[in-house]
């Protein structure tokens, strides 16, 4: 009523817009009649006995009506009825419910049982693994505490798996569980007069529990069959791994065997050939090499012969050798390896000796030599001093080397210049004095004709030369 009311008033508000708006009309100033001001007059003749005797009909209106409605309600609720009046019509329904329940409670035990498989098998596998694991582990090399503490290691381990496992499936079962009790307190909160009332009509549903029945044995051996199916793979695949890792364990034992042989045969070889045979035969006395005398070493490090630092290089580096092989002797080495480095030791310490041998036989050759060299200097000085020429020939490797000996108290510079005689009177040639290595040599430059000479001079030992000192 109130939204029809709405819709009028809308509809002449909007006709008198199009219709009757007069201000836009241009009639000029005749006074025309404003409906506007019409209905502004007449809302003041309001009738306030009408709103009022329209609002007390309605409320004792809405309240008559709510009273029998209640009246209704409550007359509704006494009424009693009886569970035949609709057995046929829900009978059927109470049944499929019930049936309904009954399934989802076999399905319900059903995956129950599958987890608990599942589980099982699962915990199986985990000691299984373990199981391998630590067989792997007492069969390697490692010491009896290394494989205990790896033992350990795999134990936590699986402990660790089994508890994740246990959490895992223990939530499910719980679940599974709870909505297995939840069915059953379902079942239980049906009236079992109901229930059993509706159970004699089962003639009318006969080939629907059949139905229902034979679904369910379906059901039912299905799961079955699932489980039988997932135990025999597991039983499989158990006996499987076993084989395997029985054939896995003979296959490692043997590598590592084969690996174990080849290591040892590489690093305690057996010499064969007839030459190290020979060597290694050769057993000798080991002994300490006896390091040359002092005043040797300086012997030869004055003579140029071997330097000092060079000898005691020498030394260290022998020393140096014997302290790796007597390490290396404290390997339990086999075969032919210890006897490889007892010929090195003795090898060596032979060899040091004769080099310290050999350097007190040069010191001593040289310090011989040197002595000789001395007595001949000594006779050449007097020999010179009594003579007073500058010095002598004495050998001629070539016209570009020959060996002078000249007098100690000349300062001959590099270059300087000296006359070769026969006798007073006979000039060989010219030569020119030149230093190697600290040694006064000379070289001829010019023959008695006075142009340049070949190899072949006609210079001997012991000519006289001189020297114009300026």
């Amino acid at each position: 009523m109130d939204n029809d009311r709405k819709v009028k008033k809308d509809v002449v508000n909007q006709s008198r817009k199009i219709f009757l708006n007069w201000k836009n009309l241009e009639i000029g100033n005749k006074n025309l009649y404003d409906l506007e001001k019409e209905f502004s007059a007449t809302k003041k003749n309001k009738n306030y006995l009408v709103i009022i005797t329209i609002l007390i009909f309605l409320i004792v209106f809405v309240g008559t009506a709510y009273a029998v409605t209640r009246y209704i309600q409550e007359s509704g609720r006494i009424v009693p009825i009886e569970i035949k009046d609709f057995e046929d019509v829900n009978l059927k329904d109470i049944l499929d419910v019930a049936k309904n329940y009954e399934q989802k409670l076999v399905r319900a035990r059903n995956e129950l049982k599958t987890l608990e498989a599942e589980h099982k098998n699962a915990v199986s596998e985990v000691r299984s693994q373990r199981e391998r694991e630590t067989q792997i582990v007492m069969e390697s090399q490692n010491s009896e505490e290394e494989k205990r503490k790896s033992v350990a290691v795999l134990r936590r381990k699986e402990s660790r798996t089994a508890a994740a496992l246990d959490s895992e499936y223990g939530k499910k079962i719980e679940e599974k569980e709870k909505e297995i009790s939840e069915i059953e307190k379902a079942i239980a909160s049906y009236d079992a007069t109901v229930v059993e009332q509706a159970r004699k009509q089962e003639e009318i549903l006969n080939n629907q529990q059949k139905m229902a029945e034979l679904e369910m044995e379906n059901t039912v051996g299905m799961y079955e069959e699932r489980i039988s199916d997932i135990e025999k793979r597991r039983d499989n695949e158990i006996s499987s791994l076993k084989k395997d890792n029985r054939r896995l364990v003979s296959v490692l034992k043997s590598r590592h065997k084969k690996e174990l042989d080849d290591m040892y045969k590489k690093y305690n070889p057996v010499f064969e050939n007839e030459k190290y045979l020979k060597i290694l035969s050769d057993k000798r006395a080991p002994s300490r090499p006896e390091y040359a005398a002092d005043e040797s070493v300086i012997i030869l490090d004055k003579n140029n012969i071997i330097s000092a630092a060079e000898i005691r290089m020498a030394r260290k580096d022998a020393s140096d050798i014997e302290t790796i092989l007597e390490r290396l002797k404290g390997i339990e080495y086999e075969n032919s390896v210890p006897q490889a480095f007892d010929r090195l030791f003795e090898r060596g310490s032979s060899i040091i000796s004769r080099y310290e041998k050999s350097w007190e036989k040069s010191a001593d050759s040289v310090k011989s030599r040197n002595e000789q060299i001395t007595s001949f200097s000594s006779a050449f000085d007097f020999y010179i001093s009594e003579t007073g020429v500058s010095g002598y020939i004495l050998f001629i490797e070539s016209s570009d080397r020959i060996s002078v000996y000249m007098n100690r108290i000349l300062e001959i510079a590099e270059g300087d210049k000296g006359y070769v005689f026969r006798s007073d009177s006979e000039m060989i040639g010219e030569i020119e004095f030149y230093y190697d290595n600290e040694r006064i040599l000379a070289k001829l430059i010019n023959s008695d004709s006075g142009g340049e000479t070949e190899n072949t001079v006609e210079i001997k030992p012991f000519d006289r030369i001189l020297v114009q000192v300026e």
